[in-house]
């Protein structure tokens, strides 16, 4: 029991830095046709995708949307079964774009989740003691600009920033705590780690929009990193016995301080049009090897400061996603769309822990459009099968549990944006 409570306190603070977290839901015709939209980039969420786009975007347009999520994501191993609870959180966007009348330029601002995770597993489940809620809000906010050179060529950018908003919590093995303190084992219950930081920092976007031809478009857009820095706090309660001792009391707390850096990307489209259908094909590389390591620091006076690791190891991959979708205008009311998208997985096994569950996950998608004069709805469905993951690795071992096994996931998203144009 040596590393019980470095494994305890420390092992999954931020493990909401993985891969599994990338969660581009930011546009619901997007999304219809699997996020393939770089080189479409014809509403408000070019704003995100590819701010050249917005030179294309008549008049001064708003939008909002909201994409419920329903995951489900189950573990097996022999006889021990778990799943995640039951809930469906929603991912809101809202953009303002403008263009100005005769003129090159257009404005845009969105507020959209790119990175956001949730994963709640049950507190007297098999791996309890590694986590048993993920929680990770992260709120993006992008103006930009764009100017249109001539008829082929588009260039756009603009400023990011990033709030960051975290949660994690998982059961403490207080009678193991007290074991490794010298006492014996008494049978008493677990306690609960909780730990609850925040904070912000800024990134930039830029992209290209080119026309080679009345019916192609090749579209590039680069997101630089984001260092988003953390401060927070570290609450355990449910000591008794030689940990009540040691820690002052039934609870303790700490200041904590990290930095979660989100991965840099670089992507890539080409669109074609002909009449009223348009197809496209899209290539996104995301850097997470910027997520490697995670350096934690704790106030040097705290109880905690010699158990917890200053640094733990998470050696992501950079990887390439690809989507492809078509888009069909049966007239000036009706449109519908269909996608497809591939995400690979970004954890290594030997890293791998269920607070974030990643898998490669192949992506379905259905949409529409109805649209009357100033107003429109765009509505899709998404059906997100992740492969079957089986995992084997040491990761729990020192707390006296495995997260061995296999694990099956999906999520399904029904998303709706709302618009207006003047």
């Amino acid at each position: 029991m040596a590393c019980v409570l470095t494994l305890a306190m420390g092992h999954s603070a931020w493990a909401v830095g993985g891969g599994g977290f990338a969660n581009q839901i930011v546009g619901t015709r997007a999304l219809g046709m699997g996020n393939a939209f770089v080189a479409v980039a014809d509403d408000p969420s070019a704003v995100f995708f590819n701010p050249a786009g917005l030179t294309n975007v008549e008049g001064t347009n708003f939008s909002i949307g909201f994409a419920p999520h329903i995951p489900s994501v189950k573990y097996e191993n022999g006889v021990v079964n778990s799943k995640v609870a039951s809930y469906t959180p929603v991912v809101p966007n809202l953009y303002v774009t403008t263009r100005l009348a005769d003129s090159p330029w257009a404005f845009g601002f969105g507020a959209y989740t790119h990175f956001g995770l949730k994963v709640v597993w049950p507190f007297e489940g098999p791996f309890n003691y590694l986590t048993t809620e993920s929680n990770l809000l992260l709120p993006h906010f992008n103006p930009t600009v764009s100017y249109k050179v001539n008829d082929r060529l588009s260039l756009g950018g603009g400023l990011v920033y990033a709030q960051a908003d975290a949660e994690l919590k998982s059961a403490l093995p207080v009678d193991g705590i007290n074991v490794f303190l010298g006492g014996l084992p008494t049978g008493a219950p677990d306690g609960e780690q909780i730990l609850k930081g925040d904070g912000d920092g800024f990134g930039a976007t830029a992209s290209i929009l080119y026309r080679p031809k009345e019916n192609h478009s090749l579209g590039i857009t680069w997101r630089s990193d984001l260092k988003v820095n953390i401060k927070g706090d570290i609450f355990a309660k449910g000591f008794v016995n030689e940990s009540e001792a040691a820690f002052g009391g039934t609870s303790a707390s700490t200041g904590i301080e990290t930095a979660v850096t989100l991965p840099p990307s670089v992507l890539l489209g080409y669109a074609y049009r002909n009449g009223n259908l348009t197809w496209a094909l899209d290539g996104e590389w995301l850097g997470f090897s910027s997520y490697r390591t995670t350096e934690i620091d704790l106030d040097s006076a705290s109880p905690f400061a010699s158990l917890v690791p200053s640094e733990i190891r998470r050696e992501y991959k950079d990887a390439w996603s690809v989507a492809t979708g078509v888009n069909y205008a049966w007239n000036e009311i009706w449109q519908t769309r269909l996608g497809y998208s591939y995400y690979p997985a970004i954890s290594p096994e030997a890293n791998w822990e269920p607070g974030v569950p990643d898998s490669p996950v192949h992506g379905f998608h259905i949409g529409g459009t109805w649209a009357r004069k100033s107003f429109s709805a765009d509505l899709s469905y998404s059906y997100l099968k992740f492969n079957n993951r089986r995992i084997n690795n040491t990761v729990g071992n020192s707390v006296g549990v495995t997260v061995n096994g296999t694990y099956e996931s999906l999520v399904q998203i029904l998303s709706m944006n709302l618009n207006y144009r003047i």
